[in-house]
């Protein structure tokens, strides 16, 4: 006989729970997650389950707002809704039964009592469904119901947890076979008769038993369901705690109260065990509330007083940062910012600090710690951890090889950096030095400048980059781009790498990608120009391929990307030091090989920054492999057509026959538009000019802020206005940009209010362009200023009809 599979939606807005709970479940039923209440109500229709597991405290909407809506509507009435949640007050039971729940279990639960409850309710449900469908065959109904009570009856038997029946008189009618085993009675007659016995006559916070039991009781019929801890007392004179729970179950008219029992005899030992073991341990052992910055100690193992000086009595209950004297007072500060970021990816947290001991001795202390308990949003609530006493020796040996570490770094960065800067000053003076007319040897001269400029700038950048992600700075700006033009961008940067190596350069599109993207598009292009770049960097001969795939989940676009290299690969060992910062790895064999091995250090904090991950595999000597999995938006459904996606993995990229990658830019005659370009440097002013001239166009020049606002004052040339933009820097002594564009805007004309003032500055960090954007500039470019970019800006402002 084929097994039903029930389908069961699981709505809790906490990735925990939602994974817990599937884990537990996945294997008895169809287990579907959801973890916004909105989505679930929108797909509901489509696909409608067989009960739904709902949490109660949710963001978007309550699971009491949810369930409102299901019994509102006649056909997802009759669906059962369990509340699976950790808010546990005797008001939000009864509110979650009056609106229809048929069970409401507190987190953290039991798997095996969550599985029994939910084949419970189902079972149920088939029995009322059968009842239903069988009402015109009287016969029928019997028969059904005759069996549904069998089976309720080897249900209840059958249940791993003491299970005992009252009815609304408050007497015990009935127990399963779990309850005669744990209470040690001969049979049910023997249990009915004699359960009395079980009750001593007072429980532990001093109350009678018959009084409390019979209070419990009364709650239930009002409530619907009490939980509680109830002492019991056996048949040989011992006691067992327990937790115990009363539900009321409606039949008819009438009404019967479950009893379920579980026995904490063997938790409790445990626990008593675990806290000896854990008092005898070296170091100390602790347990805090994440309550930052007070962090209260909950649980101390006798470790504290060898260690800290302090009892456990003295520390539990009490604030870590009121008994740790902290040499270093920035710990605490610095730790919730750390902790958090760690804890909530379920990481366990590693830190050393100093403190000074009771006794006011200083100590380095080593610390591991981690999550055991989140609040119901995700959040850390209890963390356990160990301190332990970091030696004289063991901090030399760290301090050594971070010592190393930043001096490989360093000697390494400056080579990368003089490099470049070498061809920059010598190609200068050279060209400086020339008498004669400039030929093509300066043309010549001037690309390895550019390169050699845009080769520190790279380094730069990249330095920038890790010190913003360490520092916990550096956002992603999410954008809605299109996949083939980002493709396009990165293959055009790339063959440039091939330069004279006898290298292949191929692309593998597999599947329908999707069109239209929403992420940050820079930094996608940066990780796999990273991940490129590295490859063509240890590839001096065979293959490079770039394959990509995206594949389309509920909320968002797995973009799945492979590099795949026929260069010298990775030693074993040397796989898990890949990602590092502040070296390359096996530096004496690949010496003649540039790079500072920042690149895939920054590739790897991007790709965690898109909830996603990045793996190598590699043989030595015969290549790598590199996947990268990053989560994007979809803007829509639309996907590559077979034409676009052909033109892209068609094209050989192999000894490119455009010469440095670059061609040659038909550029509009703009001899008409004049221009006003604002900076306290002549060198500025001289590269702006440069590219400018290349548009015949009309230029002035300012150098300072004052000057500028002196010619804007001087109005327009009769008939016309003076200007018709103006490029201004930022940073300039006197007025600096902003204080300059506000006072242009404060001519008393229109001509003043409408002038397209556009940025020039060095200063490029998070946050600026849309600083200028609010203080009267109409558009942003950061220095050292491309040829690239500004053609862009010029042709949005001067020929907007030539930029698409």
């Amino acid at each position: 006989m084929n097994r039903i599979r029930y389908k069961i939606v699981l709505v809790d807005d906490s990735l925990t729970s939602l994974h817990l709970g599937k884990t537990l479940l996945q294997n008895h039923y169809k287990v579907y997650t959801v973890q916004s209440p909105v989505t679930f109500l929108a797909n509901l229709e489509k696909d409608i389950p067989d009960l739904i597991l709902l949490d109660v405290q949710m963001p978007e909407m309550s699971g009491f707002d949810v369930i409102k809506i299901l019994k509102s509507d006649p056909r997802y009435r009759e669906i059962p809704v369990m509340f699976l949640t950790s808010k546990n007050d005797a008001e939000s039971e009864r509110e979650g039964f009056r609106l229809g729940a048929v069970d409401y279990v507190l987190k953290p639960f039991s798997g095996p009592l969550l599985r029994k409850r939910i084949s419970n309710q189902l079972l149920l449900s088939r029995v009322q469904s059968a009842i239903l469908d069988y009402a015109s065959n009287l016969d029928s109904v019997v028969d059904e119901v005759t069996e549904t009570n069998m089976r309720l009856k080897i249900m209840l038997d059958s249940l791993p947890i003491c299970c005992q029946l009252f009815n609304s008189s408050f007497e015990k009618i009935d127990c399963n076979e779990e309850a005669i085993r744990l209470f040690g009675f001969k049979d049910k007659k023997d249990y009915l008769e004699r359960y009395p016995m079980l009750y001593p006559e007072f429980q532990d916070d001093g109350q009678r038993s018959t009084e409390l039991i019979r209070k419990y009781l009364e709650q239930t019929v009002e409530e619907g369901r009490v939980s509680f801890n109830w002492t019991y007392r056996m048949l040989d004179g011992t006691t067992m705690p327990t937790e115990a729970s009363l539900v009321r179950l409606n039949l008819g008219d009438d009404f019967v109260i479950a009893g379920y029992t579980r026995d904490l005899r063997e938790e409790k030992r445990m626990a008593a065990r675990i806290e000896a073991i854990m008092s005898n341990l070296p170091g100390m052992v602790f347990q805090h509330i994440y309550d930052p910055p007070e962090y209260t100690y909950t649980f101390v193992s006798e470790g504290s007083k060898e260690l800290l000086g302090y009892t456990p009595q003295e520390l539990t209950g009490n604030s870590a940062v009121k008994f740790l004297d902290l040499v270093l007072p920035e710990y605490f500060h610095s730790i919730e910012k750390l902790s958090t970021a760690m804890y909530s990816d379920g990481l366990p947290y590693e830190s050393t600090f100093r403190i000074k001991t009771k006794e006011g001795t200083e100590k380095w202390i080593w610390e591991r710690s981690h999550v055991v308990e989140r609040n119901p949003d995700g959040t850390p609530r209890l963390i356990e951890g160990y301190y332990t006493d970091v030696t004289e020796r063991q901090l030399l040996e760290a301090a050594e090889m971070a010592n190393h570490a930043k001096s490989v770094f360093l000697a390494t960065m400056s080579h990368e950096m003089r490099t470049p800067m070498n061809v920059l000053v010598g190609l200068t003076d050279l060209m400086l030095e020339e008498d004669s007319t400039p030929g093509a040897d300066w043309k010549e001269n001037l690309s390895k400048i550019n390169t050699a400029g845009n080769t520190l700038l790279g380094l730069i950048n990249d330095i920038l980059d890790i010190s913003k992600i360490e520092a916990g700075k550096f956002e992603l700006t999410p954008v809605n781009y299109e996949l083939p033009s980002l493709l396009n961008d990165i293959v055009a940067l790339n063959v440039i790498r091939i330069e004279d190596k006898p290298i292949t350069f191929q692309l593998d599109i597999t599947g329908d990608l999707h069109y239209r993207l929403h992420g940050d598009d820079l930094r996608v292009k940066q990780i796999i120009n990273n991940v490129l770049s590295n490859a063509f960097k240890y590839t001096q001969e065979g293959k490079v391929i770039l394959g990509l795939t995206t594949e389309r989940s509920k909320d968002d676009v797995l973009v799945s990307v492979y590099v795949r290299d026929t260069g010298i690969g990775i030693h074993k060992n040397d796989i898990n030091k890949l990602f590092n910062e502040y070296g390359q790895l096996d530096a004496r064999t690949n010496r003649t090989i540039e790079g500072t091995g920042l690149g895939l250090a920054i590739t790897k904090q991007l790709v965690e920054m898109m909830d996603g991950e990045i793996s190598v595999e590699s043989e030595y000597g015969k290549g790598s492999v590199f996947r990268v999995r990053i989560r994007q938006g979809f803007v829509d459904d639309a996907t590559i057509g077979p034409d676009i996606a052909d033109a892209l993995c068609n094209f050989n990229y192999a000894q490119s026959s455009v010469k440095n990658g670059k061609k040659k830019i038909e550029r509009p005659d703009l001899s008409h538009i004049r221009v006003l370009v604002v900076d306290d440097m002549q060198t500025n002013l001289d590269v702006v000019i440069g590219i400018f001239d290349k548009y015949k166009m009309q230029i002035d020049c300012a150098l300072s802020g004052s000057e500028a606002y002196e010619r804007m004052q001087r109005g327009e040339i009769p008939g016309e206005p003076l200007y018709d933009a103006i490029f201004m820097d930022h940073m300039m002594p006197g007025m600096d940009g902003i204080e300059t564009a506000h006072a242009i805007r404060s001519l008393n004309t229109e001509y003043a209010k409408k002038i397209p003032i556009i940025a020039l500055t060095a200063n490029a960090v998070q946050g600026m362009e849309e600083l200028f954007r609010s203080n009267n500039f109409q558009d942003f470019i950061s220095k050292p200023v491309s040829l690239r970019h500004m053609d862009s800006v010029i042709r949005k402002w001067f020929c907007p009809e030539k930029t698409t």
